[in-house]
């Protein structure tokens, strides 16, 4: 299997089309155009005219099988023929995927909320405030259990981000068991030529691949995080926190305070808006 960039170039109008729907000459040549000028385009290994020339090509073909050609081009050169995608905005979207390719397979990596809500502090994504960074992620882990719920262990696998740092052998043999793949020790080198597979079109949001995972690496928020930001994160995602599960900072007899302060903070939200 090799693992594209990430994939919104490959997508146009992905959730408004349905799996039979055969795309006429012109909406091909249409795709082709608004996959070219995607922003992340130039992340991909592809040649904008090849690409154009390739999927004009394809003769009758519905939305699945011109993203899959995409991504076939894409991958050509590795030699594989399994590609996969590493989209995270592509969570709220897993149902409409599902649909459009029954054979596929999802695996969401969910790591404790609170280190993620640091990293999203770092780069100013979703939210500027702790309490929004809560409800982001929240929303993000009752999306993966609940593609989990509806599709089954037999195409969906949830992996705990702590448990593949910790464990990282172990967690990618349960990975590539899930996904029909043979486990390969190399896997565990991917830092040696990591940023020859990611662009820096984000940014120094990739900089740690260029290393092993650590141990370290997992619940940060121990030693880093306040305790009033815990109390915050904790006091809105606490539930989700207890689906993954996530160990709470603020629990036993602590757990009466940390849900008024949910509340609160749920009603200044609501006051901010009716403003």
């Amino acid at each position: 299997m090799s693992v594209s960039p990430r994939g919104e170039p490959a997508w146009p109008r992905a959730r408004r089309r349905r799996r039979s729907a055969q795309l006429t000459p012109e909406e091909v040549g249409r795709a082709a155009e608004l996959i070219v000028r995607h922003p992340r385009f130039p992340t991909w290994h592809l040649a904008a005219d090849a690409l154009r020339g390739e999927l004009a090509r394809l003769g009758p073909v519905g939305l699945d099988g011109l993203v899959d050609r995409v991504y076939r081009l894409e991958i050509a050169r590795s030699g594989k023929p399994r590609w996969g995608d590493k989209t995270p905005a592509y969570t709220p979207a897993w149902e409409p995927l599902a649909g459009l390719f029954p054979s596929a397979l999802f695996v969401h990596i969910l790591r404790d909320g609170r280190d993620v809500s640091a990293s999203l502090a770092r780069v100013g994504w979703h939210g500027r405030t702790e309490a929004e960074r809560a409800r982001y992620w929240a929303s993000r882990v009752e999306m993966a259990r609940d593609c989990l719920r509806r599709l089954g262990p037999r195409r969906c696998r949830l992996v705990r981000y702590e448990d593949l740092v910790r464990e990282p052998e172990a967690s990618l043999r349960e990975i590539c068991a899930f996904l029909g793949e043979d486990y390969d020790p190399g896997m565990l080198r991917f830092h040696e030529d990591a940023f020859d597979h990611v662009s820096g079109f984000d940014g120094p949001v990739h900089a740690e691949l260029g290393r092993p995972p650590r141990a370290s690496d997992a619940e940060r928020w121990r030693t880093e995080a306040s305790p009033l930001r815990i109390l915050v994160f904790e006091s809105i995602a606490g539930a989700a926190m207890d689906a993954v599960p996530n160990p709470r900072r603020f629990g036993g007899l602590w757990r009466g305070p940390v849900a008024v302060v949910g509340l609160l903070c749920g009603g200044a939200r609501r006051e901010r808006r009716r403003r």
